[in-house]
């Protein structure tokens, strides 16, 4: 007689009886119609292990029949976007779309306009694109005539000791043996000496290089009085 082996369906759990060689096959059960893979069923004191019971199979729905599709004639047109109330709802409608491109020349400090591309110095804030420093405005007190004369006075006088100087040196050494004679007393007799003209002479060119250095730097390279700040 051939071996048999017990199997037992998944899914009605009914005990059926079939040869050997269809163990680890797919069996269809007689009774539900259920197709599983035949295992033997367990030995009598042996631990059964329990299968997972599935689900039962849902029939399909039915499906609706699909509706007969529409011609492009029939199908209605897409709803028309409403008008803007103005340009300005409009405008506003996208703050953050870029609306224009302004490529002019810009202060670095702060940001505007320069007067022309090769423009140095910003008119708004004195800022020096060159130095890189802001030239600050500050409040002066007004420069009156009178300050005028008592800045250029000094220099002009120093002017005048050089150019007197210079000919009091030309005619005394020309004149010196005529504005003083032999006769007269010591104390003026002397200036006729060449060691005295000599003498006279150097601490005369001495002063004048003095007045004459002072009245170039102030009349020539600093003639401007300064300003004095007006105090907050």
């Amino acid at each position: 007689m051939a071996d048999t082996i017990t199997i037992t369906c998944p899914e009605c759990e009914k005990t059926l009886t079939a040869p050997a060689a269809v163990a680890g096959k797919k069996v269809r059960c007689k009774s539900c119609g259920h197709t599983f893979v035949a295992q033997a069923a367990a030995k009598a004191g042996a631990a059964r292990p329990t299968a997972p019971k599935a689900a039962p199979a849902k029939p399909a729905a039915a499906k609706p029949a699909a509706a007969p599709a529409k011609s492009a004639a029939q199908a209605p047109p897409p709803p028309a976007k409403p008008p803007l109330a103005d340009e300005d709802e409009e405008e506003n409608s996208d703050p953050y779309d870029l609306r224009e491109t302004d490529l002019s020349a810009r202060c670095p400090y702060c940001a505007n306009l320069m007067p022309s591309e090769d423009a140095i110095i910003c008119l708004e804030c004195g800022y020096n694109t060159r130095t890189r420093e802001r030239h600050e405005t500050k409040k002066v007190y007004h420069t009156s005539g009178f300050d005028w004369f008592l800045w250029l006075a000094p220099g002009i006088l120093c002017a005048l000791v050089v150019i007197g100087l210079a000919t009091w040196d030309i005619l005394y050494w020309i004149n010196a043996n005529e504005w003083f004679g032999e006769n007269d007393p010591w104390y003026l007799y002397m200036w006729r000496m060449f060691f005295f003209k000599l003498w006279s002479g150097v601490l005369s060119v001495y002063i004048m290089y003095l007045a004459g250095k002072f009245a170039i730097r102030r009349l020539i390279f600093n003639p401007r009085p300064p300003e004095y700040e007006k105090k907050k």
